[in-house]
């Protein structure tokens, strides 16, 4: 991940900031984030609570930077923008339940991050409902079904 990371910093001064190559490290990156188990990032030893905060951060970051692109790249439908909002929902998700897990935010707070959470995840929904049987696309898709009638339990009970 570091090495992305410093290919962004590095290429992010040259290269213009809709080059593909740095939209592709991007997504690539919005990928890594969350499911990478070290706490260590660029060069910091950071408390697993800590590293997870900041993964989803970053995570909710190059999403949102990957989508504003893709938008104007392929409008309409898209599976990549279906995989990027499927991210998105993860990074606003998992901040929102550490965030709760801890007490940091109250549940009133976490039931309205919880909303925020599913715009992005039914919106996710339509761009990936058009896949082909077997695909990764078509994994998700049934995976981000599955989420939404947990999740929407989740925010009546709250």
């Amino acid at each position: 991940m570091e090495l992305y990371e410093a290919y962004l910093v590095n290429y992010g001064k040259i290269l213009h900031p809709e080059n593909l190559c740095l939209l592709k490290i991007k997504i690539k990156l919005t990928k890594f984030y969350g499911r990478l188990s070290s706490p260590q990032m660029m060069g910091q030893t950071l408390s697993l609570l800590e590293y997870v905060r900041v993964s989803m951060a970053r995570k909710f970051k190059l999403s949102n930077d990957c989508l504003v692109l893709l938008n104007k790249l392929q409008p309409g439908l898209s599976s990549l923008k279906g995989m990027m909002l499927y991210e998105k929902y993860i990074a606003i998700y998992n901040g929102a339940k550490l965030d709760r897990n801890s007490g940091a935010i109250e549940n009133a707070e976490a039931k309205e991050r919880f909303q925020q959470a599913m715009i992005p995840l039914m919106d996710s929904l339509d761009h990936l409902k058009y896949e082909l049987d077997g695909t990764q696309e078509k994994q998700l898709l049934e995976e981000a079904s599955e989420t939404v009638s947990a999740l929407k339990s989740l925010i009546e009970y709250m």
